[in-house]
């Protein structure tokens, strides 16, 4: 196998092109190389699922994401947001059509803004308070799939949340912090 390293003038990045060929007697491999030349720039632009995030919470059928706002943060290259959805008014039930409606209304907004988020689901923000029992969970994981896979292209991560205070899974009412 043959390998050469190349680089642009300009460029930081140095891109490795290798190629299967066997040698007849001496003859060296020849690679196939490409060649990409980079020009430096100074500009500030928007870098998709990275960068600077603003965390934006909502509790249970709340209000959604403003366009306004997530259009004004895109125009200064923000191009993700963390979007912290509380549940708490379904520790015990199935999550509602009105529930349902924000979130996806949420993903479209986020679409029309040219924005991706970062999507965190917890039932409590008080470590006194209870989180849902795995089957309540499991339930609503169940509910969310048909907006998971319809939004793929806005969703960049979801967190693993919806166990404990804030989702960070410090501690579960329902003993779910547990290996």
């Amino acid at each position: 196998m043959g390998c050469r390293f190349t680089h642009g003038r300009y460029a930081d990045v140095v891109f490795t092109a290798c190629s299967k060929t066997k040698n007849k007697g001496d003859e060296p491999a020849s690679p196939d190389t490409a060649i990409i030349n980079y020009v430096e720039s100074q500009e500030i632009f928007p870098n998709p699922e990275r960068g600077f995030v603003h965390n934006y919470i909502v509790y249970s059928e709340g209000t959604g994401l403003n366009s306004n706002t997530l259009s004004a943060l895109r125009n200064n290259n923000v191009t993700m947001i963390v979007r912290i959805i509380y549940l708490e008014k379904f520790r015990d039930k199935p999550l509602s059509n009105a529930q349902l409606t924000l979130i996806t209304q949420d993903m479209a907004t986020l679409r029309n803004a040219g924005m991706k988020a970062v999507l965190r689901f917890a039932y409590t923000d008080d470590m006194n308070k209870p989180d849902a029992p795995l089957a309540i969970i499991e339930q609503h994981l169940d509910q969310l799939k048909p907006i998971f896979t319809d939004n793929k292209d806005v969703i960049a991560f979801v967190h693993a949340g919806f166990i404990g205070a804030w989702c960070e899974w410090p501690s579960s009412s329902n003993g779910l912090a547990t290996p």
